[in-house]
């Protein structure tokens, strides 16, 4: 059953969150919706059935990316601009974390629809289905697929901590199997995403907004260490074959 409209003339960043953190609520404050689980799969038909009550066209990509478009009007503007940001949590996530940029960007299609009717532009509001990698030791899968990062990566054999396969859980909630459009788009021109402040910054310098210009870059290893445990006292060194030692021959 399709749930009444949350948008209305009173509906605030606020009372959307105060919704999306119905789902998946692991605290007062909290949210635990890791990628492909039943409460990410919840809040993803939800935000689906939403965006149709909003004037806006849903439909998800073959990864689980959910959109809301707005066609624009301008045959000079071929390409799309993306709003929005991710509806995954790590463990007992805050519910800000996310859900405000989806909740942001809602709100401000409403808000230009009904001030100013269709957008020369095409405009995409983005559920993006994965950027934290608690479940699977992997980040970015939906905005990664979108820019085809993720082309050869072999989603079998990425597993979560219980052994599921990242393709088997995909697989087993519709994504992955060609039903939806390809994920990888050449049709966006910019992406631009709201985001809370999860530093000091801002409140320190009693700043309300602040205007990303770079932010910090990871790469990340496993690391497997070959040794042999022997005796620390009675093992002569040249018998030994300490994880060390291993490294330093390596």
């Amino acid at each position: 059953m399709k749930q009444q409209s949350l948008l209305n003339q009173s509906t605030t960043v606020q009372s959307i969150l105060d919704w999306l953190h119905t789902f998946g609520k692991s605290s007062d404050t909290g949210n635990t919706r890791l990628l492909y689980s039943n409460d990410w799969m919840n809040a993803q038909n939800a935000l689906f059935d939403q965006f149709q009550q909003s004037s806006l066209t849903p439909y998800f990509d073959d990864v689980g990316n959910l959109f809301g478009r707005v066609e624009g009007m301008s045959r000079n503007h071929k390409e799309a601009i993306l709003v929005g940001s991710h509806i995954d949590t790590v463990i007992d996530g805050g519910k800000y974390d996310g859900g405000y940029g989806i909740a942001a960007a809602w709100i401000a299609v409403k808000e230009l629809l009904e001030q100013h009717g269709r957008p020369r532009q095409t405009i995409e509001v983005a559920s993006l289905c994965e950027e934290e990698g608690s479940r699977f030791p992997l980040t970015f899968w939906g905005s990664g697929n979108i820019t085809n990062k993720h082309k050869q990566i072999v989603s079998t054999e990425i597993v979560d901590h219980e052994g599921v396969s990242l393709y088997s859980a995909m697989i087993e909630k519709g994504f992955g199997l060609g039903r939806y459009p390809q994920p990888y788009r050449e049709d966006l021109s910019h992406f631009l995403e709201v985001h809370i402040e999860q530093g000091c910054v801002l409140e320190q310098d009693h700043q309300d907004i602040g205007i990303v210009q770079s932010i910090v870059g990871q790469r990340r290893y496993t690391i497997v260490v070959n040794g042999k445990s022997d005796h620390a006292g009675t093992t002569p060194m040249n018998r030994r074959v300490d994880a060390w030692k291993v490294l330093q021959v390596l």
